[in-house]
């Protein structure tokens, strides 16, 4: 094991206490504690007046240490209240500076530079963003992030990230020719495509060429959304603390215009990224989570190793690049609940690379239709998991999963219940499965159209993994 050898972040962290005390669990004992030290000043003063009045009547001696007791006992409420008022103080101070800190990041978030530029040859002054100034205001404002959460326990962290997510968005917003271009586009290829004697380039070609001529987001937008996805763990704790009308605080990215941006190993899970347009973006290794990706589009996306658990895939992946993705579709009879898939049946996964991809459905095996309508046309699906859809369950699957001349690796189901589309179009016998499968006809693992290389039992998941490796290994 590594030694820890960071410094200690504040005094309190060197003495032992990483968290502020919780005043509320000793909440009964402040009125206690009030009183007490009314009865001992009451006490001092009455002392005090007993000393002078023996002292001035009476002619006796008090001794230094009664003296100084009673004057301690009377000073001691003031000294308290000074102290507390110190602290007021500090405080109001901190928060004063930190608000001085995020103030001055945000106007360097709006500089702008005066550039000279030869234009018919005369020369003419414009006015750009100064893309230097503007990428240290983006790290201070993380650095902010980064101290409230260790220090005021993150009450500007959310400040911080509502700031740059206005400021994405606001940078890169979807422009409305670029918007009529697409749209009209995808309608003369859906109008021409439909013509018997159309023989022109198919929809990956479209997508691919208005991914490849796509803009690339600013410097400064990207390194915005790369502070943003790299959140440590306890950033994104105060994100799920935080209290929003719809029960937490999320990411708002949506209706961005993030094409070509690199979004490689971040963290974008439970972020609203609605109407967004990622096409020709690096998203391999992203967490997309419980993320909101209706009518987000990954044209030609690298998105290998992705994981799209539970998120809301009204999406268009059209030729993306989902090798060893994982995609979790949920229906649950909760509608409340923030994990329940919605939309996945408009999902459009044409010429997709989904190769060992694993693509599960949970909740009530009555509701897995999310995928009805889904568009798997043209995909590459090679080695890809099904796990857990029903006979309810149906989609445009590819006109074939398999290419016996390649030696391409079979499909896997667990946990599902075959349709017979599926049957004609995979080949049972170059797919893997186990005793969790039901095929189309009803039947199981006792049934005459089982496969000789399935086994008939179910397996765990660490058991089923390891007979799909050495099968695949076997058929290569």
């Amino acid at each position: 094991m590594t030694k820890d050898t960071r410094p200690n972040a504040t005094l309190t962290d060197w003495l032992g206490v990483s968290d502020d005390p919780n005043w509320r669990v000793a909440r009964p004992l402040g009125p206690l504690l009030t009183v007490v030290v009314a009865v001992l000043f009451v006490l001092a003063l009455v002392s005090a007046f007993v000393v002078l009045g023996r002292t001035i009547f009476a002619g006796g001696e008090v001794s230094l240490g009664v003296g100084g007791l009673v004057v301690a006992l009377l000073g001691a409420p003031f000294v308290i209240w000074g102290t507390v008022l110190k602290h007021q103080t500090v405080m109001f101070q901190k928060e004063g500076h930190m608000t001085d800190r995020i103030n001055k990041a945000v106007e360097q978030l709006g500089a702008e530079k005066v550039v000279k530029k030869i234009i018919d040859g005369e020369t003419q002054e414009t006015s750009e963003p100064n893309i230097e100034v503007r990428i240290g205001a983006i790290l201070s404002l993380e650095r902010i992030a980064q101290d409230s959460t260790r220090h005021d326990k993150g009450r500007d962290h959310v400040r911080v990230m509502e700031i740059l997510c206005a400021y994405i968005k606001e940078n890169a917003p979807i422009k409305d020719k670029d918007e009529e271009k697409r749209s009209s586009l995808t309608k003369a290829f859906a109008e021409n495509s439909a013509k018997a004697d159309y023989a022109g380039p198919d929809f990956y070609d479209f997508a691919l060429h208005w991914a490849g001529n796509s803009p690339k987001p600013r410097a400064d937008i990207e390194l915005a959304l790369r502070v943003i996805g790299r959140r440590t763990g306890s950033q994104i704790a105060i994100e799920e603390n935080h209290p929003a009308p719809d029960g937490r605080y999320k990411l708002d990215l949506s209706d961005a215009d993030l094409r070509r941006v690199d979004l490689t190993g971040l963290d974008f899970s439970d972020a609203n990224m609605r109407g967004s347009w990622l096409d020709s973006a690096l998203l391999n290794g992203v967490k997309f989570d419980r993320a909101n990706l209706l009518y987000t589009y990954f044209y030609c996306a690298s998105a290998a190793e992705t994981s799209f658990v539970r998120a809301n895939l009204g999406a268009d992946f059209t030729g993306a690049i989902l090798d060893r993705s994982t995609f979790e579709f949920f229906k649950d009879d909760d509608p409340s609940s923030r994990f329940t898939s919605y939309d996945a049946g408009i999902a459009g996964f044409q010429y997709a690379q989904l190769i060992d991809a694993h693509i599960k459905f949970r909740g009530n095996p009555r509701k897995r239709t999310t995928f009805i309508g889904s568009q798997f046309s043209g995909a590459i699906m090679r080695g890809s998991l099904f796990d857990g859809f029903s006979h309810f369950h149906e989609c445009r699957w590819p006109d074939l999963f398999h290419d016996g001349d390649k030696g391409e690796k079979g499909l896997a189901f667990r946990n599902c219940h075959l349709t017979a589309e599926i049957e004609d179009r995979c080949t049972l016998e170059l797919c893997f499965g186990d005793g969790s499968v039901t095929l189309a006809d009803g039947s199981g693992p006792d049934g005459s159209n089982w496969p000789a290389h399935w086994p008939k039992a179910k397996l765990g998941d660490i058991e089923f993994n390891n007979l799909l490796e050495e099968w695949r290994r076997l058929r290569n």
